[in-house]
């Protein structure tokens, strides 16, 4: 087609427009005139399927470059006309503006791939990251929990590792490299900044598949509590080998690591808040680290957090005989029930998980040091990670992996902690005491009149001691008791298992679904009482039980004589 009929079918459509949308045809003075009389009889008198014809051309003949025009000497409007309509440019929508503002996944594992660490120990491999640039490597207690040397391999190169500390109860470990390199050291970024909803990429050597560094997305699910240490559950796919790697969200900062996932549902893992690695990292390292990276948050993407404090502020809850205490978000410790030696009478500080006893309560100071009021006999010395009070004695795990246990009298043997030992965690019960060492197996000492000391075979991951009889969860989910049965505490029923507490005469556990079943003796007061709710951790006491709801929330139910069961 030549230039001028180019020139027509653009005029003529320009026309059909102009009329369809009943404005006045605009005279363009450099038209020629018998150009300007077949537009407006075509205007005028063409049918729709002419219009159509001359819309298809436009389309077909459309410039690939546009002519520069002559300068023309325009006619101003006549003011009484109505201006011709003008077509908005569209603007790019804030969803690709955001979708386009950040890194792509490809470069975020770039970036973060010097920072990654592959861990090798006799039994196995996991992952971790370096937060320090000195060779300090974050990971999994239980990606290290058999050995005190471990390869790491970072960036490729091989390097000898010492752990330097361990926290089983929060699972989070130290390594040192050996090396006198500086290395590239990853960004933590902020926990409460997290909202349900952001995307996240998990990181990772999974699955024995060699030092190939695996990536994948997904999302945050929810923000969970679990053993008095927030979690974000998130679905992005994880293995074993992937704990101790982290999630990193789309700035490339970690805001957890990576931790466990759900055995009995896909797409349901958990990775340890980045908020509880604050100061943890530098008290199991040993001295205090350089200060971590924390960027500025970006402008397109400003989360809120999804928890609300008003609905409850607590992380954990214990009760023994007649007082309860909890543990607030803030590290404040409440007590509620019987005060007669002080023992509900907690003091000031911050503390990161606390026990009733009988007549005594002890709580862990952020600094891993413990501190007991009531009729406690005796401060412990040491760095502890876990502690647990009974009827008149208190054991705790020290950082080393070594029980210690103090209180009591002669006739209460259960403060005879074994000395040789590594545990992962320890329970104080009535007159004896039981706990789980780092290969996973239960050990008891003390007084064993019902067979509440024998414990049964196989690998559990948690223990709990209560008066005549003990339970614990097995590596596989399943709940198993030995001891005095009366009642039928130390049968439990079918299902699998979070955690499990024993009491007087019942026992209670969470399943995996996050609801309290109990069983056992219940009479009137209804102590073995199943609550409705999902719950993160429940203990049972003699003649009552509390728990913390999975929004924060205390709830407690039983024997409520000294008001142990009506917290604040």
């Amino acid at each position: 087609m030549s230039v001028l009929p180019k020139m027509y079918a653009v005029v003529i459509g320009l026309a059909l427009l102009l009329a369809a949308t009943g404005c006045i045809v605009v005279e363009t003075p450099d038209t020629p005139a018998t150009v300007e009389a077949e537009l407006t009889r075509v205007a005028t008198k063409a049918t729709p399927d002419v219009q159509a014809m001359v819309s298809a051309e436009l389309t077909r003949a459309a410039p690939t470059a546009t002519p520069q025009p002559t300068p023309v000497n325009v006619q101003p409007p006549n003011p009484t006309d109505d201006p011709p309509q003008q077509t908005a440019t569209p603007q790019p929508t804030a969803t690709l503006q955001h979708l386009h503002s950040g890194p792509t996944i490809a470069e975020l594992v770039a970036r973060l791939r010097p920072s990654l660490a592959h861990i090798r120990t006799s039994s196995g491999s996991g992952s971790g990251f370096v937060y320090d640039r000195s060779g300090l490597v974050a990971t999994n207690a239980h990606v290290v929990d058999c050995c005190r040397n471990v390869t790491v391999i970072v960036n490729n190169r091989r390097y000898q590792g010492k752990v330097l500390g361990r926290d089983d109860h929060a699972d989070l470990a130290v390594v040192r490299i050996n090396s006198g390199s500086q290395f590239t050291q990853a960004s933590l970024g902020n926990a409460r900044q997290v909202a349900v909803g952001d995307e996240v990429v998990a990181l990772g050597f999974p699955l024995n598949l060699g030092d190939d560094l695996t990536a994948t997305k997904g999302i945050v699910s929810s923000r969970r509590t679990l053993g008095g240490y927030e979690h974000f559950q998130h679905d992005a796919s994880v293995n074993p080998g992937n704990s101790g790697g982290p999630l990193i969200n789309l700035d490339g900062v970690v805001i957890g690591m990576n931790t466990s996932k759900h055995k009995d549902a896909e797409g349901v893992g958990f990775a340890l808040s980045v908020g509880e690695m604050d100061g943890r990292l530098a008290a199991l390292a040993g001295y205090a680290a350089a200060p971590t990276i924390r960027p500025q948050p970006t402008a397109t993407r400003t989360p809120t957090p999804t928890r609300q404090a008003a609905v409850g502020d607590y992380q954990q809850v214990s009760g023994f005989a007649w007082h309860s205490c909890a543990l607030k978000n803030n590290g404040s410790i409440v007590c509620w029930g019987k005060d007669s030696f002080g023992e509900a009478t907690p003091p000031a500080g911050a503390f990161r998980q606390v026990t009733a006893g009988s007549i005594q309560t002890c709580g862990l100071r952020t600094d891993g040091q413990i501190v007991c009021w009531g009729r406690a006999f005796t401060q412990p010395e040491g760095d502890f990670h876990q502690i647990s009070a009974g009827q008149m004695h208190t054991c705790g795990v020290k950082t080393n992996g070594r029980v210690a246990c103090w209180g009591g009298e002669d006739a209460y043997t259960g403060q005879s902690a074994p000395t040789v030992d590594e545990f992962k965690q320890v329970t104080a019960g009535s007159k004896y005491s039981c706990g789980v060492k780092t290969n996973a197996r239960v050990v008891c000492w003390g007084r064993n009149d019902y067979g509440q000391a024998t414990p049964s075979a196989g690998a559990f991951s948690q223990v709990s001691a209560g008066f005549n009889h003990t339970c614990g969860v097995k590596t596989n989910a399943r709940v198993v008791c030995w001891g005095r049965n009366d009642y039928g505490q130390a049968t439990p029923p079918a299902g699998t298992f979070q955690q499990v507490s024993a009491g007087g005469s019942h026992t209670c556990g969470i399943k995996a679904n996050g609801q309290v079943v109990c069983w056992g003796l219940n009479s009137s007061e209804g102590r073995a009482t199943s609550p409705t709710g999902t719950f993160h951790q429940v203990s049972a006491g003699a003649t009552h039980t509390c728990g913390i709801k999975t929004n924060g929330q205390v709830v407690c139910w039983g024997g409520n004589r000294q008001g142990q069961a009506t917290p604040p």
